[in-house]
């Protein structure tokens, strides 16, 4: 009753008041806004760090190529406006998997096996240089059982089976779940182009579209505070931006049964840069420090630790010994050529998943690297249709080179905070997990009454257990995911349908030889808006 109230009052907010936007992640909305900024010259707000709410202010130009005009409401704060209301579109989906759990970059929802559904709706506006985002969602999943394995390697069957150095819930429990989360909501304060906020809202850095290899989509955002540029800051050398993030991930109920290790501790940020003389290149880096906040009191270099950790990597528990790597880090080198006039986009995300300096890099650059690779090309072909296509490749797992140094982590995974880089367990970066790998292509017809879409992907999953556990043996059952998709979206008057479907073919599942299974999965999205 109570999801049914709160779902018929938005509605008639949205109907009586206007309507701002927030990009909810796994909707048409995201890519469609990507697709804006990639069609349109001087409409990007953003190089490579990128949050839900979209703000565009008097000074940004608005796009002029805009096929879905009003029913994509882009909206602007006047310079010298005071305050501002906006009522959110409101999203409703249902899906299904009919055997397994399959879910990506879909933030604080679980889609597990079964039927699943979610709302999401809200409230934004600003006070002055005050703020405000108030979007929450509220999610069912049936979470229906189905074919796992047992390998005692962690104290709860329902988490992942093949590390006892990750939080990766496989299933939340035995029972069908109903959950409400802040999801892309914040307060913060804007100046100057600079901001100071505090929020749940998904972050995401870097380039890439689908598998962010620092941040992204995939899970809920951990509570936190972030301080950086709201716009980019216009030099004469080049627009810089640039966030950093203190906040604390949280274990799931599935992982241990130990309370004193719940929580650990998370800094981190990126700083990138659009050269002047190199009009729509931008490069940049991210890192990120994480540790369990129980092995050492709090101090001061835990605020700035991503900025001034680089010449070692020995740290002291509060029993008094000296250990190697306390924090798990992670860094990145992010790329991106964007012309605009052609409407093509080429990237690159270059990672390392252990401790780096300057001098490792250079010396040792194979070492715990992951990469993600990606092309967009968009056609315009007249009377507002266009077609747009995209292909990603991402690799999580070791380089297979002889004498790799022996102690080569496994992505996400970490010796000191067990529950890895994951938060309720989901994992924060790629959706792929540990030591995958994957492929995606996508391609995307645009008309002003809406969309068709088609997508082929692969997935390999963690690379580095199979090689670790079958090593050169004649039939090494990689665990891999073949999935074709078939995507809609139409517009109905101040109706908006969707309507997606998966067909996968699961090989080896579990790595368990000929393990073959079919999973289909089916969602049919409702939203209202505004024109």
């Amino acid at each position: 009753m109570k999801i049914k109230f709160t779902f018929s009052v938005s509605c008639l907010l949205v109907a009586l008041l206007g309507t701002g936007q927030v990009l909810y992640p796994d909707t048409y909305f995201v890519d469609y806004y990507k697709t804006l900024e990639l069609q349109n010259e001087g409409f990007r707000k953003n190089k490579m760090i990128h949050t839900s709410s979209v703000s565009l202010y008097e000074h940004d130009s608005l796009p002029k190529w805009n096929p879905w005009g009003d029913q994509f409401p882009v909206y602007t704060i006047k310079k010298n406006a005071k305050s501002s209301f906006h009522v959110l579109p409101v999203v409703t989906s249902v899906s299904v998997n009919s055997k397994y759990p399959r879910g990506y970059n879909d933030g604080p929802v679980w889609k597990g096996k079964g039927a699943n559904a979610d709302v999401n709706f809200g409230v934004k506006g600003h006070y002055g240089i005050l703020h405000y985002t108030l979007a929450p969602v509220v999610f069912f999943a049936q979470n229906a059982d189905f074919e796992r394995v047992n390998r005692g390697v962690n104290d709860s069957l329902y988490n992942y089976q093949f590390s006892s150095r990750i939080d990766w819930i496989q299933r939340y429990g035995p029972d069908p779940i109903t959950k409400f989360s802040l999801g892309q909501s914040e307060v913060r304060l804007v100046w100057k182009g600079l901001t100071l906020g505090a929020s749940t809202q998904n972050i995401t850095m870097g380039p890439a579209n689908v598998n962010p290899i620092m941040l992204s989509n995939n899970g809920p955002m951990f509570p936190h505070i972030d301080f950086g540029t709201d716009t980019p800051i216009e030099t004469k050398i080049g627009d810089f931006e640039f966030r950093s993030i203190w906040g604390v991930m949280k274990e799931s109920d599935y992982f241990d049964h130990n309370p004193d290790n719940n929580l650990r501790y998370f800094q981190g940020g990126g700083l990138f840069w659009q050269p002047s003389f190199l009009p729509g290149f931008s490069f940049g880096m991210t890192r990120i420090h994480y540790r369990a906040l129980e092995d050492r009191d709090f101090e001061f270099s835990d605020l700035v630790v991503s900025f001034a950790d680089f010449s070692s990597n020995t740290d002291t528990l509060s029993s008094g010994s000296v250990v190697n790597d306390l924090y798990d880090q992670m860094t990145s080198a992010n790329f991106k050529w964007t012309f605009e006039e052609v409407g093509f986009e080429a990237y690159l995300e270059l990672a390392r998943n252990d401790f780096s300096n300057l001098r490792s890099i250079f010396t040792e650059p194979e070492h715990s690297r992951a990469y993600t690779i990606g092309f967009v090309k968009t056609m315009d072909i007249g009377n507002g249709r266009a077609f747009k296509g995209m292909y990603e490749h991402t690799n999580l797992g070791r380089p297979r080179l002889k004498n790799l140094r022996p102690a080569t982590p496994i992505y996400y995974t970490h010796n000191f905070a067990r529950q890895g880089y994951t938060h309720l367990g989901q994992v924060l970066g790629a959706g792929i997990g540990p030591g995958g790998s994957g492929d995606i292509l996508t391609i995307s017809y645009y008309y002003p009454k809406g969309l068709l879409g088609y997508g082929f992907q692969r997935i390999r999953f963690n690379d580095d257990y199979a090689f670790d556990t079958f090593g050169s043996t004649g039939k090494r059952p990689f665990d891999t995911e073949y999935t074709m998709t078939l995507k809609a979206v139409r517009f109905v008057n101040d109706l908006v349908f969707g309507a997606d479907l998966t067909l996968g073919k699961r090989l080896n599942w579990n790595y368990i030889y000929k393990n073959d299974v079919v999973n289909v999965y089916g969602k049919v999205t409702i939203a209202y808006l505004l024109r």
